[in-house]
């Protein structure tokens, strides 16, 4: 029976490193398509949202980069193959899914720096296939180089997302850094270099199982917190409306009163919403109502209901109304019982709603 003494991977290490290592890149692909599919869904059902093309874009890249590495280190012999074509050609679709990864950022201003990072990181694919040509030798240097720095950049855009969900999804935000931090002591590990300074295989074997469960936990911690198109949500708000289950208005607010929307016709259209709720809503159970460009938001509570007038039905926007209307009949419960019309009584409501939305800008 063969040891394959003469692949980069021999015996007894390729028995416990293939299955492994295979079932990571099938992961790494599994999750890739997942939020492909996602994001064609959304897309034909017009919900904005490009955050999905995104983490395909990523896992993709790694996915691909690692089948790549599979083959190069199990099925390339090391005295008849090229297994520094393949490693070259792993880094080189890391390198060139990180381009992509970031052009598209780039694109939809999620981040912005007007291209220049996609100048950077595009720029990483000519030196390495210079370093390459000219000196092959530190091809496994520079690839580690090159990769950390893809990781990089994906790193620092988890924080980015982190940094805007933090307020209202701290224990998701606390998942989704450890399984970060597991993911990157996991690619440490099964780098060669990191191999070469420990003498021995098991360091990869190590990495495989941190990077597995790290892949496993990112994956599904950036699929329960909200997309990046939740960022800007405060903006997004032009009026709340609370009604009693009835229809009848018992609290309303503008928040464009900086834009000087005529009062009148704001009323007016307030009170449009209220008859349409009355006559409409109670029979059929919709919760988005789409308005010319707006969208209406309805949630209802045990004893009123909510409205957001917003420009994008956003979770967020949702979860916080679904808030308001918990603390609003916290405080009113007992005034609503006997309620006889008067509408000062509502007037600290506005402090209510202010402490809920209250957020920092970034």
């Amino acid at each position: 029976m063969s040891d394959y003494s003469d692949y980069h991977v021999n015996q007894p290490f390729r028995a416990i490193l293939l299955p492994i290592e295979l079932l990571i890149a099938f992961i790494f692909m599994e999750v890739s398509v997942y939020f492909l599919c996602k994001y064609w869904i959304n897309k034909k059902m017009a919900v904005p949202s490009t955050v999905e093309l995104d983490w395909s874009i990523v896992f993709g890249a790694f996915g691909i980069g690692f089948f790549i590495l599979i083959y190069a280190d199990y099925f390339v012999s090391s005295i008849t193959g090229n297994r520094n074509f393949l490693l070259f050609c792993s880094i080189l679709a890391l390198t060139i899914g990180g381009t992509l990864f970031v052009y598209h950022l780039e694109l939809t201003k999620t981040i912005k720096t007007h291209f220049k990072l996609t100048i950077f990181v595009g720029s990483l694919i000519g030196v390495f296939i210079l370093l390459y040509t000219i000196l092959p030798s530190i091809l496994q240097i520079s690839a580690d180089f090159i990769a950390f720095i893809a990781f990089a950049i994906i790193i620092v855009y988890f924080f980015r997302v982190i940094k805007r969900i933090w307020h209202f999804y701290k224990a998701h935000s606390i998942g989704l850094l450890l399984a970060i931090l597991i993911w990157l002591i996991g690619f440490t590990g099964v780098a060669d270099l990191t191999v070469e300074i420990f003498g021995t295989l098991w360091i990869r074997v190590l990495g495989d199982c941190f990077m597995l469960f790290g892949i496993i936990l990112v994956g599904f911690f950036v699929n329960s917190i909200p997309s990046l198109d939740e960022i800007g949500w405060r903006e997004k708000i032009k009026y709340i409306i609370l009604t009693t289950v009835s229809g009848l208005s018992i609290y309303s607010e503008n928040f464009r009163e900086q834009k000087e929307v005529n009062e009148l016709l704001l009323a007016g259209g307030i009170w449009g919403v209220d008859v349409f709720l009355k006559n409409i809503l109670d029979e059929a159970n919709l919760k988005t109502i789409s308005r010319g460009a707006d969208v209406i938001l309805v949630e209802k509570g045990n004893i009123i209901r909510g409205i957001f007038i917003a420009e994008q039905d956003l979770k967020l926007l949702r979860y916080l109304l679904k808030k308001i209307i918990l603390q609003f009949e916290f405080y009113y419960s007992s005034i609503l019982i006997d309620w006889k019309g008067d509408l000062n009584l509502f007037k600290p409501t506005k402090h209510l709603i202010n402490s809920i939305l209250a957020y920092k800008k970034i």
